[in-house]
C-alpha cells in the first residue's frame, strides 16, 4: 500500500531498477523450453504494437471531439479545415526532420557495417 502513495516518478524508477534486476537475473533461465528474454521480446513487441495501433485513432477523435465541441456550424467549417491543416502541416515538419536526421547520422550502424552484425544478432528474432 505504500508503494501506491509514492510519487510516480519514484514509481517509475523502482520499476526501472526492478527491470534491470530481473533482465539480469533471467538471462540464461528458460521456462518450458522458451527463454524468458525472448518472452520478454515477445511481450514487449505485442505491447509497442498496441501503442502504435492506439496512435492514429486517438489523434482523430481528439480532433473530431475538439472541433465537435465549437458549436455554431459556420465556424466549425472553417475551423476544421485550420486544424487539418495544421495537423497536416506538422506531421509532414515531423516526417520530413525525421528522414533527414536518419540519413544524416544513419541510426544503426557502425563503420558502415550493420550493428546487428556486430553484436551477432540473429536477424529472423
Amino acid at each position: 500500500m505504500k508503494l501506491l502513495q509514492m510519487k510516480l516518478h519514484w514509481q517509475i524508477l523502482v520499476a526501472l531498477i526492478l527491470a534491470i534486476l530481473v533482465g539480469l537475473v533471467s538471462t540464461d533461465v528458460t521456462v518450458f523450453g522458451v527463454e524468458l528474454v525472448e518472452l520478454y521480446s515477445f511481450i514487449g513487441s505485442l505491447f509497442l504494437n498496441a501503442l502504435k495501433m492506439l496512435i492514429v485513432p486517438l489523434i482523430v477523435s481528439s480532433i473530431i471531439v475538439g472541433i465537435a465541441g465549437i458549436g455554431s456550424s459556420g465556424s466549425v467549417g472553417r475551423l476544421g479545415g485550420k486544424t487539418l491543416l495544421f495537423y497536416l502541416t506538422t506531421s509532414l515538419f515531423a516526417i520530413l526532420i525525421g528522414l533527414i536526421i536518419v540519413n544524416a547520422i544513419s541510426p544503426g550502424t557502425v563503420d558502415v557495417e550493420a550493428a546487428k552484425d556486430i553484436i551477432e544478432i540473429d536477424s529472423d528474432v
